[in-house]
C-alpha cells in the first residue's frame, strides 16, 4: 500500500515528465507551425 505522500510524489514526477513530453514536441513543431502560418499569411494577402 503506498502512502499519500508517495502517490503524491509519483503524480508530481509524472506530471513533469509529460509537460517535458509536451514541451519537446512544442519544440519540435514549432518551426512547421511557424512555416505553415507565415504560408497562410501570405496566401491570405495574396487574396486580399
Amino acid at each position: 500500500m503506498s502512502t499519500p505522500i508517495h502517490s503524491e510524489r509519483s503524480l508530481l514526477l509524472q506530471t513533469q515528465a509529460s509537460v517535458a513530453r509536451a514541451h519537446a514536441l512544442a519544440v519540435q513543431k514549432l518551426p512547421v507551425a511557424m512555416t505553415l502560418s507565415a504560408i497562410i499569411l501570405s496566401i491570405i494577402n495574396v487574396k486580399l
